[in-house]
């Protein structure tokens, strides 16, 4: 594998732990904290049904602006590892082959 997939990949296990939260809301005064943890494992449940995990870029940024910047430069390797990562994270079911990562809130 690549370096951007390897930095990404490690960096994406972290974002995706139980241990990770992000503010939902839209500001500090507003926090409202998630994990895409719980994502994940409701993913889980309802999978192959339903396929995608959608992820605020502005999540991303926040959790570590290099790992943003691979997403920009290099998609697609950015959501092999994500792919990876996530199949990697799910407690109840190991094997998401198929899941769609959808990046929400890409700068223009």
């Amino acid at each position: 594998m690549s370096e951007v997939y390897d930095y990404a990949f490690g960096k994406l296990k972290d974002f995706f732990s139980k241990s990770n939260y992000v503010n939902r809301g839209k500001s500090f005064e507003s926090l409202e904290p998630k994990r895409y943890f719980d994502d994940i494992n409701e993913l889980t449940l309802i999978y192959p049904e339903r396929k995608s995990l959608y992820v605020e870029f502005r999540h991303i940024e926040s959790f570590d602006r290099e790992l943003a910047q691979y997403l920009i430069e290099s998609p697609s390797e950015w959501l092999d590892a994500a792919t990876d990562a996530i199949s990697e994270t799910a407690v109840l079911n190991n094997a998401l082959p198929d899941i769609n990562v959808r990046v929400t809130g890409l700068p223009q």
